[in-house]
């Protein structure tokens, strides 16, 4: 009777601790969720740096996404000359490098940014970054909780953790895509029509760092949708650049 009755004991803790772990993953999930899904249009304006063990670049950004649609133009920090255009629209891929008057059009599982602007990070983890969001594998594999407030997704290719900050944002992610490993931090979190967008991002991975400080942000607005048209972003009398 004592043993039958430890083992119902040990089986019902077991039960407990899985619904509770259970429901961790659910929750912190459907934070994540939402928080990704909560910006759907954004147009803003930046200074972004990014560093290595070369160099040092400064921008002046502009960038405008809705949905899936992402535009990034770049210009000199100093003079505010133009330098790199990225349009993403659907799966088409441009980019116009002002400085050789070059253009290219891809399509974006071919986009290599370390060949064509000597940035080292992957496309599918900088363009969520840049917009505040965090990248999140279609293929999630295993999904379970660390803590309350961490969630860790471990798939076949890709290890994330994701920290949720005391206000259920996620403000520091690690996304293992071996061989490299980049931190994500999402800080100065401010309100826009209901919605937190963080004002400033900070992406790292080998000794690369790109940061990127908002100075202003306009949030689920309506955009000027021939933003991401490709053709007309083609300036006259630029040439097809060699990949």
């Amino acid at each position: 009777m004592i043993i039958l009755l430890l083992i119902t004991c040990s089986c019902a803790a077991q039960m407990q601790k899985n619904g509770v772990e259970e429901d961790t993953t659910a929750l912190l999930m459907k934070k994540l969720e939402s928080y990704n899904v909560s910006v759907r249009r954004l147009t803003g304006t930046a200074a972004m740096f990014y560093k290595d063990q070369n160099q040092t670049l400064s921008f002046r950004a502009r960038v405008i996404s809705q949905n899936e649609d992402f535009r990034l133009d770049l210009n000199d920090f100093v003079f505010k000359k133009p330098v790199l255009t990225l349009i993403k629209k659907g799966s088409d891929i441009l980019i116009v490098y002002h400085l050789k008057r070059e253009f290219y059009q891809m399509k974006y599982e071919e986009l290599d940014l370390e060949n064509l602007a000597g940035i080292s990070i992957l496309p599918a983890i900088l363009i969520p970054s840049i917009t505040g969001r965090v990248y999140v594998e279609e293929n999630q594999g295993t999904v379970s909780p660390i803590d309350a407030a961490t969630l860790l997704i471990d798939g076949d290719d890709i290890r994330e953790e994701i920290h949720f900050n005391e206000v259920s944002l996620p403000a520091l992610t690690t996304i293992n895509v071996p061989p490299a490993e980049y931190t994500l931090k999402l800080t100065k979190f401010n309100r826009y029509n209901e919605v937190y967008f963080p004002q400033k991002i900070s992406l790292a991975a080998r000794g690369r760092t790109l940061e990127i400080s908002y100075s202003e942000v306009h949030v689920n607005k309506p955009v000027d949708e021939a933003s991401f048209d490709i053709e007309s972003a083609i300036p006259h009398g630029y040439t097809v650049g060699m990949q």
